[in-house]
This record gives C-alpha cells, sequence and structure tokens, in this order.
C-alpha cells in the first residue's frame, strides 16, 4: 500500500479529531474554495482509510484503558 502524504497525513490527523472534512482539507494546506472536494476526494483514498480505521482502533485501546482506571479509582 502506498505511503500516506505529508498533506494527507495533516488532514487524517484534523479530521479525526472533529470529523469535518472541510476544514481538516483546509488545515492541511488545500484551497478553501474547493475544501469539500478535496476532503471527498481524499478520504476516497485507500491509503487514507486504512490509517483512520488505525487512528480509530487505537483510539479504542486508549479508551479501554481509561475505563479500566476509571472503574479502579471508583472501586476503591
Amino acid at each position: 500500500m502506498p505511503q500516506v502524504e505529508h498533506r494527507h497525513r495533516i488532514f487524517i490527523d484534523e479530521y479525526t479529531t472533529h470529523w469535518n472534512m472541510k476544514k481538516a482539507a483546509i488545515k492541511a494546506g488545500y484551497e478553501p474554495k474547493w475544501a469539500d472536494a478535496t476532503g471527498y476526494n481524499i478520504l476516497q483514498r485507500p491509503e487514507v482509510k486504512a490509517e483512520i480505521e488505525e487512528v480509530l482502533s487505537k483510539g479504542e485501546e486508549m479508551n479501554k484503558v481509561h475505563r479500566s482506571m476509571i472503574i479502579d479509582q471508583l472501586t476503591r
């Protein structure tokens, strides 16, 4: 699978923070006028989809850790 370009990495980081593809495209340096279409096109790329899935799976693991820490604190 091709590596993710630098601007796409920025897009992924921004997109997975607030889930707004237009804002993510603008933050990644794309033209605001075309940010909606650009964001959509970036999200269609297989390497970007794979990276987003990886970010989501890492988030799931962090949530599990945080939940167990909270439960541990509450049960003391």
